[in-house]
């Protein structure tokens, strides 16, 4: 082996607590970036996968007539259409030991033998047994039921059926039902016409089309049957066109697996960093030893190699490491985010890139960011090196005279200084970060209490009728109530069927039309542009909401929009926009203008009474939904969790490596100042002032970086508010700043800093004069 490289491999041995302290801190860096890149090509692989084997339907046609057997071979005899097949959603509520809850009831012809919006058998029987119901296994855990607990169901035309459980399945095409906050139900036309009561008749028609590959392609081809089927004398009322092979939570988990890549992307460059500092430390020991090798032949070359060399080692040790504990977080973030997301993971191994992408950037980012101080080394010449002698450079400025000394021997270093300063200040904003997401979230879920003063909504399948309200007024407890438009709607686009973008539950992506009531005390939503219906607008004006416009961008005050209901286009004038917290798309207009053909009174607004006695107030009414506001609220604030604490989990190893990066820099300053040291205690300093200086110095950068870090958490916590409450909210989280969580960090990187510098702090002091001379 050629001497330098035995060198190399001695100096690894003499200094293995320090290169072992280097390995930590990018092995730390890398198992997040593994983590989070191996959890994202899982997630990405595995929630399409889902989603795609339950088939789902490229469109759903809403007939007025019965979509039989005969009405089906006509459409699959169709040159485009590759698979049609009939079905049916019904509402209904379900009784449970905490009030009655909403349902969706998806009926097929028969659920087993269904190729479309398929779902895939966990417990019971399998076809489904006439006169039973499936439940999804989301549901079944929300509920507490299993196979053979029976369904107390209510549905709208105010029936109640008992229905048994006999089978459990699992459906990953729809949002889990903890989230929603509601029971999926899935029964066979057989059992909707004996069991439940009802006409045998299905009027959904679900079509898959042969040449499609967008969304775009499939509006096309979905108004291509419509028409045809228009021409046959066939109604159809409504068009819903999800968007293409998509699930209803994939953007918003690539998003925020994405701003957690980001994260984990500058925790590696922060734990390069720490390695370029340590690798500085070792060349600043080694300058003279440098002196030495160039007076015996070594070339610049041969130096920058051999370091190089050192340090790529470093980083394949840490990937080594790295690669089995990433691909293992991996697995853990994945399975808890398939959870979260009610879908099943068929292998919890990342591609094989992940892997090859931390070995490339545990080997390729120190080097980049080692490569300054190499060269730097590599080009100090033989009397430079040789009349080294451990005295650390840097000038101070007169007026700096009065500050404390270990402040101004921080300040000495201004390159080291911004470099420690960035390394923990970023740590510090990504934890404070995360805790003021968190009081975002919050704030915003307060902003439901805030803008609603109503305590239940009741969705009614049919107009009200002046008896039920006066029912409802008379429960005690109940201080308003206010009757209020409500219908489905979807932007005209002037095609012979609207289009909306509404997923199978009906819920993701619907748009809603709104009759509000000129006396209206219980909804008062904050105005983001223009303003708020008053109680002298007449005609056909309206508000809109985020949801709305997220679904037709570009949309300004003063505008006119076209809007269908019931297949009936009318335009509207634009008179302002909202911001509403736990909806979907909804348009507001005038009551007195909202259209006949929607009914005059589908929803009511309750303020006061408990929700079991509006429940038991309109036991006979035709109910479509009750929505109680506290139920509204838990569905909407149980989505933060996971990533909360991913966020903090990230933080702490920034921190972590921050605290490497201080460590490293007081061992760089020790042998920087060695013969300071070695005058000092020849002039009676004592180990006990010298450690404790030592220590101050640190201290000092700590606290400075506990201030940039709040200083630097306002932006950062801005930009994930816009980021996460896009993807919650379709608009910003409120910014609020978590002092809690401030002070929380202040204490925490102090305790970091003291258990980082301790050790060459103790070193410093314990170096005698002898040492310190020895070592000029």
């Amino acid at each position: 082996m050629k001497p330098r490289y035995q060198k190399l491999l001695r100096d690894a041995w003499l200094e293995r607590g320090r290169f072992a302290a280097m390995v930590g801190a990018i092995t730390a860096a890398l198992v997040a970036v593994g983590t989070v890149l191996g959890a994202w090509a899982i997630l990405t692989r595995e929630i399409r996968r889902n989603y795609l084997e339950t088939h789902p339907a490229d469109a759903t046609l809403e007939l007025g007539v019965d979509v039989d057997a005969a009405r089906l071979a006509d459409v699959r005899a169709l040159p485009n259409v590759a698979i049609a097949e009939a079905g049916e959603v019904l509402r209904a509520r379900l009784s449970t030991p905490d009030g009655l809850r909403p349902v969706l009831v998806f009926v097929a012809d028969t659920p087993a033998t269904a190729t479309l919006a398929v779902q895939a058998l966990e417990a019971g029987a399998w076809p489904l047994p006439d006169g039973s119901a499936a439940l999804e296994r989301s549901a079944a855990s929300l509920f507490a039921l299993a196979p053979g607990d029976a369904l107390d169901l209510r549905f709208a035309g105010g029936e109640r059926v008992t229905l048994p459980v006999s089978t459990l399945v699992h459906d990953p095409g729809l949002a889990p039902a903890w989230q929603e906050r509601m029971a999926y139900v899935y029964v066979s036309r057989t059992t909707l016409s004996g069991a439940l009561g009802h006409p045998a008749a299905l009027h959904d028609l679900r079509v898959t089309f042969r040449d499609r590959a967008s969304t775009e392609d499939v509006d096309r081809a979905a108004q291509a049957l419509a028409a045809s089927l228009t021409a046959e004398g066939v109604p159809v009322h409504a068009l819903r066109v999800p968007p293409f092979e998509r699930h209803p939570h994939q953007r918003q988990m690539s998003t925020l697996l994405l701003v957690l890549a980001s994260f984990s992307g500058l925790s590696l460059v922060l734990g390069a960093i720490v390695v370029a500092t340590s690798l500085e430390a070792l060349l600043a020991r080694q300058v003279r030893e440098i002196g030495v090798m160039k007076t015996l032949g070594a070339t610049r070359r041969q130096l920058v190699g051999a370091y190089s060399l050192l340090v790529a080692g470093l980083g394949l040790s840490a990937s080594i490491l790295a690669i089995p504990l990433g691909l293992g977080g991996a697995a853990g973030l994945s399975t808890a985010v398939s959870r979260l997301l009610n879908f099943t993971l068929e292998s919890r191994l990342p591609p094989a890139w992940v892997p090859a992408g931390i070995l490339a950037a545990g080997i390729g980012v120190p080097l980049l960011l080692s490569a300054s101080p190499i060269l730097r080394a590599a080009r100090v010449t033989v009397r430079e090196a040789l009349d080294q002698h451990g005295v650390a450079a840097g000038t101070l400025r007169p007026w700096m005279a009065s500050w404390p000394r270990a402040l101004r021997t921080v300040i000495r270093r201004p390159g080291r200084l911004a470099l420690n300063l960035a390394l923990f200040a970023a740590a510090g904003a990504m934890f404070v970060t995360a805790q003021d997401v968190s009081a975002g979230w919050a704030a915003n879920l307060a902003k439901i209490a805030e803008t609603r003063f109503d305590d239940v909504e009741v969705r009614f399948a049919a107009p009200v009728d002046e008896a039920t309200l006066a029912s409802l007024s008379a429960i005690p407890g109940v201080l308003r109530v206010e009757p209020w438009g409500y219908a489905g709607a979807a932007f005209a686009t002037g095609e012979a069927v609207d289009v909306s973008r509404t997923w199978p539950d009906r819920g993701h992506g619907s748009l809603s039309l709104f009759g509000v009531p000129p006396d209206t005390t219980l909804v008062a939503l904050p105005v983001t542009a223009g303003r708020w219906l008053r109680p002298d607008d007449a005609g056909n004006v309206a508000v809109l909401n985020q949801g709305a416009l997220v679904q037709r961008p570009g949309i300004a005050v003063g505008d006119t929009i076209s809007v269908s209901v019931e297949g009936v286009a009318r335009a509207w004038t634009v008179l302002g926009t909202v911001e509403e917290v736990g909806s979907s798309g909804a348009i507001y207009v005038p009551k007195s203008a909202f259209p006949a053909e929607a009914g005059t009174a589908a929803m009511v607004r309750v303020a006061g009474g408990a929700p079991g006695a509006v429940e038991a107030a309109l036991d006979a009414a035709p109910i479509d939904a009750v929505i109680p506001r506290d139920e509204l609220e838990r569905a909407v604030g149980g989505h933060l969790a996971l990533l909360v604490q991913s966020l903090t989990g990230m933080a702490l190893v920034m921190a972590l490596v921050g605290g490497a990066g201080l460590a490293s820099s007081a061992a760089v300053a020790v042998i920087e100042r060695t013969r300071e040291l070695g005058v000092e205690k020849t002039l009676g300093a004592t180990p006990a002032q010298i450690t404790r200086r030592f220590l101050a110095e640190p201290l000092w950068v700590s606290g400075a970086s506990v201030l940039l870090a709040w200083g630097g958490a306002v932006p950062l916590t801005l930009l994930m508010n816009a980021v996460i409450g896009q993807v919650g909210f379709l608009a910003p989280l409120p910014f609020a700043f978590d002092a809690i969580a401030a002070g929380e960090w202040a204490v925490l990187a102090a305790v970091i800093t003291v258990a980082a510098t301790v050790p060459p702090a103790l070193r410093a002091g314990e170096l005698t004069v002898q040492e310190a001379l020895a070592a000029t």
